[in-house]
This record gives C-alpha cells, sequence and structure tokens, in this order.
C-alpha cells in the first residue's frame, strides 16, 4: 500500500559490534519489489570484489539506472558499502531509497508501507527517522 514517505535507520549489528548484514540482505527483505525496480546508484565507497566495485563506481559517474537483477548480482559479491545511496522506481510506482551512513547503518525510506514492515520484522535496531 503506498503512503507518504517515511524511513527507518537498521543498525543491527554483530557481537564485534559491526552491522551484521549488507546490501543483499536488505534487497532480500524487498524480495520482488527489488529485482524488477530500475535503480540509481550512487556508491561513494565500498569493498568486495574488484569487478563489481569497478562496475558501481561506473554507474555512479555514468549516473545510468539498471535493473534489480543485475544490482543483486552486484549486491552479492560486495562485502561492505561504507557510504552510498541506492534509489529505486518500483514497478508498483513507489519509490525506495537505501542510504549508507559511515558503515553505521543503512537508512531505507520508501512510500510502500509494506517494505517498512518487512525490514522491521526482518532486522534488530530498527528505528524510525524523519524524512
Amino acid at each position: 500500500m503506498k503512503t507518504q514517505l517515511q524511513g527507518v535507520s537498521i543498525s543491527h549489528r554483530d557481537k564485534r559490534g559491526v552491522l551484521s548484514f549488507d546490501l543483499s540482505d536488505v534487497l532480500d527483505v524487498m524480495g520482488e519489489a527489488s529485482l524488477t525496480a530500475d535503480w540509481q546508484v550512487n556508491v561513494i565507497e565500498c569493498y568486495g570484489e574488484v569487478s563489481s566495485v569497478a562496475e558501481l563506481e561506473q554507474l555512479t559517474a555514468s549516473g545510468k539506472r539498471i535493473d534489480g537483477y543485475r544490482l543483486a548480482r552486484m549486491a552479492d559479491k560486495i562485502n561492505q558499502v561504507v557510504d552510498g545511496e541506492f534509489n529505486a522506481q518500483l514497478a508498483s510506482g513507489n519509490t525506495v531509497v537505501i542510504r549508507v551512513v559511515d558503515s553505521s547503518a543503512y537508512d531505507f525510506i520508501t512510500d510502500q508501507s509494506e517494505l517498512l514492515i518487512a525490514i522491521r520484522t526482518r532486522f534488530e535496531n530498527v528505528a524510525a527517522i524523519p524524512v
């Protein structure tokens, strides 16, 4: 169901004090909506397989949009996003913004209440943020 934009910040950490999830986990929670979305990527810093990091950097520089299947393949090969933003136009017309903040949290902003419920259900340490 489409609502006004709402946001949450996810800071679920493991015993070592680092985030216990990554971009691919967030995309997985979104399910089919993530895969069929049209994404724009703005990655400032990330680590992982060299070819995927380079591809994300090229997409950031070019501003080209990609489909969710391509983003999911790259996300599976990225170990850590330090800073970046992933903006989606979902097939339903809804909007999603995933903002990675200094490796300390993932902010998830959307106008689709079902996705917010899924995020709150899947992750611990989820707090509402102003949008």
